[in-house]
């Protein structure tokens, strides 16, 4: 993630460059400021979530293997 974040430093200093070169407003400069920040996925909130709760809760934790094994032969 570190090396991503420098990597759209780059990125958004070079576009500006560009940008500023061809005389784009500064709205359209500003607006380009962050396009290649990396984002976390969609997903990435409720798996914090479900590791949250199973670290709460050692007996439900315990179980979820069984009951995943159940729930892919049962589909």
């Amino acid at each position: 993630m570190p090396q991503m974040r420098r990597l759209s430093e780059s990125i958004d200093k070079y576009l500006n460059g560009i940008l500023s070169a061809a005389n784009w407003p500064p709205d359209v400069r500003t607006g380009a400021i962050g396009a290649f920040l990396p984002e976390p996925p969609d997903w990435a909130e409720p798996l914090a979530e479900v590791t949250w709760r199973m670290s709460h809760s050692a007996i439900q934790a315990r179980s979820l293997p069984r009951q995943i094994d159940l729930l892919i032969h049962e589909r």
